[in-house]
């Protein structure tokens, strides 16, 4: 990457539509502050796309706090941009925790069949649990491990 962990101070807020969580009331916009606090009308390239993925990331964190959410244990990442390691990475110090992903990216292709399977082999007469379905059918690889140090600096930059 070519900014570090906490984009040393920029921050951005990105709402292309008010939000509800949290309220933005009607306020939308971009809304970005340099590493003294003051407003800043744009970033430079690397550090303006490390501030919208940070701030995604950093939401979702204050989002899964705010619900009363524990430190999680690891993450696992599925969709198309699970095949980007800059953007797990910086999952994984945001979160300072593992990022696995799945072999296959396309998760809910994956999903559909694993339901699919399921369901035909509870109509042939016996149930059975999705658990015993999926057993060994998944395999999980690591994507990222948090770097030493991200997760305080994005802690400390929390409410």
């Amino acid at each position: 990457a070519e900014t570090p962990p906490g984009n040393k101070g920029a921050i951005g807020f990105y709402f292309h539509s008010p939000e509800i969580t949290p309220t933005t009331g009607e306020r939308f916009g971009i809304f970005r502050f340099d590493e003294n606090d003051k407003e800043a009308s744009s970033f430079p390239g690397p550090m303006e796309v490390r501030a919208v993925v940070e701030s995604k990331f950093m939401a979702m964190r204050g989002f899964a706090q705010g619900i009363g959410m524990g430190q999680a244990k690891r993450i696992v990442a599925t969709g198309g941009a699970s095949s980007n390691r800059s953007i797990l990475q910086v999952l994984a110090d945001v979160f300072g925790v593992p990022v696995f992903t799945l072999e296959q990216s396309d998760s809910a292709s994956l999903g559909a069949a694993l339901r699919a399977a399921h369901a035909h082999r509870c109509a042939e007469g016996r149930f059975v649990s999705f658990a015993e379905v999926v057993a060994g059918k998944i395999d999980y690889q690591l994507a990222a491990k948090p770097t030493t140090g991200a997760e305080a600096v994005y802690t400390a930059a929390l409410p």
